[in-house]
């Protein structure tokens, strides 16, 4: 990206933007307008992709030149990650929490089961939180 100096009049700044633009397009060697504006285009998009994107094409990134083949490595790479993501398994230790106290013999309430060492038929005594005794209460 070129970016006008500070000193310098507009006019001077089209100037060198008309020059740089015509020695790249000479560079790239492009000779329709059509090519070229598949070229700008493709560096338009490459410009929006991720690091991790550009890292997974790397042998290829210098290649793609035309948007079409771009566009297309990006879906296939975006369809991979998708099917990716989706079948990974669950990680360890994970559990499901609905069911997860369902096997906890100190929560059961049903029937006889104990709760907390308690069974439900059972009555238990208050304690006085003063003296800590039975009895009296």
């Amino acid at each position: 990206m070129h970016n006008k100096n500070l000193g310098s009049t507009w006019k001077n700044f089209a100037y060198e933007l008309r020059s740089f633009f015509n020695e790249w397009s000479n560079g790239v060697k492009e000779d329709s307008f059509e090519k070229l504006s598949d070229l700008i285009i493709t560096d338009q998009i490459k410009r929006k992709v991720t690091q991790e994107v550009k890292d997974h094409l790397i042998d290829e990134w210098p290649k793609l030149n035309s948007p079409d083949d771009l566009v297309e490595k990006l879906d296939d790479y975006d369809t991979l990650r998708s099917t990716f993501r989706s079948k990974q398994p669950r990680k360890e230790g994970h559990y499901d929490k609905r069911n997860c106290f369902k096997d906890d013999p100190a929560i059961t309430t049903k029937g006889n089961k104990k709760l907390y060492g308690i069974t439900n038929n059972e009555r238990v005594e208050p304690k006085c939180f003063n003296c800590s005794k039975f009895g009296h209460i």
